[in-house]
């Protein structure tokens, strides 16, 4: 019923639905509306805020080079203008400067309390997936990210640490599936 009064009003008023859309994304980029649709943490609205960084928080973030150009090239990220050429990753933050982390195959453990994030050697499709050295990491200099909502998410197992000034902005959930 929907879907059919929605395909009857694109066909009868096409700039309207365009006029519609618009402002809609407008309202939304005004607001600091993010929409994630990726699996790594769960598809939905959230809104930017801003802050004091913790742990557990959600946040926006670039990624440096090498990392970047990896995402690119396999798509795990999208081409985008806020991080030089990318879209911004968007994930929880798992570890924070000082906490104590111990990074295995099995786990990733903070602070002593072990996480069940098993590190894969391969994606989705089969390709060779390059991991961050496994090991003890006391009184971390950066912030540890970890997908929450994908076990086999692209995440700080892969490429280690994010610094303070690739942190855009935290994200609270607004409604999310």
């Amino acid at each position: 019923m929907i879907k059919n009064f929605t395909n009857k009003l694109k066909r009868k008023y096409p700039l309207i639905v365009l006029f519609f859309l618009f402002a809609i994304a407008i309202t939304a980029k005004l607001l600091g509306v993010s929409i994630n649709v990726t699996p790594s943490m769960k598809e939905g609205v959230y809104i930017r805020k801003y802050g004091k960084i913790k742990r557990g928080d959600i946040v926006a973030f670039c990624l440096k080079e090498p990392y970047r150009t990896i995402g690119l090239n396999r798509l795990y990220i999208e081409k985008g203008q806020k991080c030089n050429g990318t879209d911004p990753l968007i994930k929880e933050i798992i570890a924070i400067p000082g906490d104590n982390v111990i990074l295995t195959d099995q786990y990733l453990a903070v602070n002593g309390v072990k996480y069940p994030y098993k590190t894969f050697y391969v994606d989705s499709i089969g390709r060779k997936l390059d991991v961050y050295p496994r090991g003890n990491y006391f009184n971390t200099q950066g912030y540890w990210m970890i997908g929450t909502h994908a076990l086999n998410s692209w995440d700080s197992r892969y490429w280690g640490v994010v610094n303070r000034t690739q942190i855009l902005y935290k994200l609270k959930p607004l409604l999310v599936w």
